[in-house]
């Protein structure tokens, strides 16, 4: 078929090619013949760079050195120990590869860095400690902390396995979150930054921020986080912000929430999303509620539940969103969904195959009511 059109995929054919010898039954269904008139062979089609390479282990834009003086860690070593005591000189903490068995929730102190060495270093909470979140902030004004490059599993085990399908069905048995930082009033916390991590299975949100400011959210992988544990489907999602100012999330992976979505946002300010894959979540793609100076740029929404992204009307409703130069396609609700934004612009968006309608945007302010 490639070749009748004139287009080369060679990788593609070299993966058809390592099975052939090897496949039970091999037998050719269909044939497409060369056009009469030969295809002018065309260029080899540039794979897209939204978010396809992210999480721990990806090289792309990781340029993080540890320092000479890093607190070096293998598995089995305590590791809120040198959490405690990179603190009080404001030092790195890296990560061997290996399993690290957590007794109890890491309380993360201010002006640290943690850096593990891919994606075969892995956080493991210990289910016997009866916690739910793997890490959170030790003190309401945490700041300057960045964490990067390893892996938290939230799952029961340790190897939750290959197929992400196999538990979907009975993933409420447990109650387990990946990070969650929260600050009694006000947006006391600062300068965090989540760079190259990997967080998955989670029944509570992978992500959870709430009163922070100068977040930067970049090449991660948030997968198969947020199901149907209290305080229910819905309100549980891969990333959950909640009373954050100037939010950059980029170049990042936001997919198969089970019940939630990729991203919810609530009374934020200065968020933008950029270069992003988030799709296949049971929610919407992108949820904002209360929010204002929203950018939405340059990334693939497909394939989510509901609407693509859908701007909800509660009190005052969400201001100034831009939502531009995105490809949004297959979801089961609409592709742009908004209700009583105040300047809402919508450009170069790539629409297809949206279930109902395409773009949605509406002045009214109409409060939507699920049973």
């Amino acid at each position: 078929h490639y070749d009748a059109m004139g287009i080369t995929l060679p990788f593609t054919k070299q993966a058809a090619d390592s099975i052939r010898s090897k496949a039970s039954r091999s037998t050719l269904t269909a044939l497409r013949a060369a056009h009469a008139h030969p295809q002018k062979e065309k260029p080899i089609p540039a794979p897209s760079s939204t978010g396809y390479i992210a999480g721990a282990g990806t090289t792309t834009g990781m340029s993080m050195k540890p320092p000479q003086d890093a607190i070096m860690l293998s598995p089995g070593q305590p590791l809120q120990q040198a959490l405690d005591q990179a603190a009080a000189g404001s030092k790195w903490v890296v990560l061997a590869a290996g399993v690290y068995t957590l007794p109890h929730t890491l309380r993360l102190p201010s002006g640290i860095t943690v850096m593990g060495s891919g994606i075969s270093t892995v956080l493991f909470l210990d289910p016997v400690s009866g916690e739910r979140e793997a890490i959170i902030n030790a003190a309401d004004d945490m700041h300057d902390i960045t964490l990067a490059n390893f892996v938290i599993e939230a799952s029961p085990r340790t190897d939750p396995g290959t197929d992400p399908n196999g538990s979907r069905s009975y993933r409420g048995g447990y109650n387990r979150a990946g990070i969650l930082f929260r600050c009694a009033e006000g947006n006391s916390m600062k300068r965090i930054q989540l760079t190259h991590l990997t967080i998955r299975n989670a029944t509570y949100s992978g992500v959870s921020i709430s009163g922070a400011n100068d977040i930067v959210i970049e090449r991660c992988d948030f997968s198969e986080n947020g199901a149907n544990v209290p305080p229910g489907p819905g309100l549980l999602h891969n990333l959950l912000l909640s009373h954050c100012n100037a939010v950059k999330v980029n170049g990042s992976r936001l997919v198969t929430s089970p019940t939630g979505g990729g991203i919810a946002a609530d009374y934020c300010s200065k968020l933008s999303i950029n270069d992003c894959e988030i799709a296949r979540n049971g929610g919407n793609g992108i949820l904002l509620a209360e929010s204002n100076d929203i950018t939405i740029s340059n990334n693939l929404l497909e394939a989510n539940d509901n609407s693509a992204i859908l701007a909800e009307f509660l009190f005052n409703g969400n201001s100034n969103i831009t939502v531009t130069n995105n490809r949004i396609q297959y979801n089961n609700g609409i592709g742009l969904e908004s209700y009583g934004t105040r300047q809402v612009m919508s450009s170069n968006n790539r629409y297809e195959g949206n279930r109902l309608v395409q773009e949605k945007i509406l002045a009214t302010k109409q409060v939507l009511m699920k049973p």
